[in-house]
């Protein structure tokens, strides 16, 4: 029992002694002459867990996930649409144009329309890249979201051990 009293007089020597040193280094960063005084421990009661879940999957790098998941989709429309035909007009107006047998023309318009019939296997491999692209976002929206729910449960663990520590030490 002496041993063990030794043993928590010196931890509580070193728990002081962390303390002046936090207390010295705040009033660097500070600027303060004084040393201040931590707030009273209130134990509050601890939400459970489900309540947590819901804004975890908020979170700004689950919802960066997401949209990076919704861009390799829509890139993988974009890439299978590229099989369609396609349609342009193109219209000039001219205010000036240099002497010649088309100085009077003041505009001129041009239609074009392009039908893919063929390419080589260059549109099915860029498809099957989209594809690859989509789903490795989708993995990395599942990873995001497990890792959020996985740091936000460690975080109710360890808060609901600190109040049972404190209920514990008190």
């Amino acid at each position: 029992a002496e041993a063990q009293r030794a043993q928590a007089d010196a931890q509580l020597e070193t728990a002081r002694g962390r303390s002046r040193q936090a207390q010295l280094l705040l009033r660097f960063l500070t600027g303060l002459d004084e040393d201040l005084a931590p707030a009273a421990l209130i134990a509050a009661p601890i939400t459970p867990l489900a309540s947590w879940l819901v804004p975890a999957s908020h979170r700004p790098d689950v919802e960066a996930a997401r949209l990076e998941s919704q861009a390799a989709a829509l890139g993988v429309d974009i890439t299978r649409r590229s099989r369609w035909p396609t349609l342009a007009l193109d219209a000039n107006y001219y205010l000036k144009r240099p002497p010649g047998f088309t100085d009077r023309v003041k505009w001129d318009a041009q239609f074009r329309a392009e039908l893919p019939l063929y390419s080589g296997g260059g549109t099915s491999a860029r498809l099957a890249q989209s594809e690859a692209a989509r789903r490795s976002a989708e993995y990395g929206l599942s990873l995001a979201g497990r890792r959020a729910a996985l740091e936000t449960s460690a975080a109710h663990s360890a808060a609901e051990s600190a109040v049972s520590i404190v209920a514990a030490l008190e």
